[in-house]
């Protein structure tokens, strides 16, 4: 799983690459999967935690739901709109038995989704 925010789309910078590099004529999915491979290589203390949320998981269907918090409280009007959107959401998956992973930047809604939900929620601190 991987969560990107950029302003600038990738494909926008395709007809900046010059003909004599390796990567000209290549799609924008090829180039993100090429710089991915080469450059975002997780160090041992990243995948030993990622294995223990994963494992936390295993066996189990599950939902991610990243809630935006801290970057976007005073920039996102529709904020309150989209949080009262995800409660319905999470709440119908674990109807169905799924094991529901939060993700936010933003500590006030963990702790509002672990107070309400309690154990159910698996969230990085």
């Amino acid at each position: 799983m991987v969560v990107s925010d950029y302003l600038i789309d990738n494909a926008d910078l395709l007809a900046w690459i010059p003909d004599y590099h390796p990567m000209a004529g290549l799609t924008a999915d090829t180039i993100v999967w090429q710089l991915i491979g080469k450059y975002l290589v997780p160090n041992c203390r990243i995948r030993d935690q990622v294995a223990g949320h994963m494992s936390r998981l295993k066996g189990c269907k599950s939902i991610t739901v990243h809630i935006q918090g801290s970057d976007k409280i005073d920039t996102l009007r529709k904020l309150e709109a989209i949080k009262r959107h995800h409660p319905p959401v999470i709440e119908q998956a674990m109807a169905k038995d799924y094991a529901v992973w939060l993700m936010t930047d933003y500590k006030p809604f963990a702790d509002e989704y672990r107070a309400r939900l309690g154990d159910a929620i698996s969230c990085q601190d």
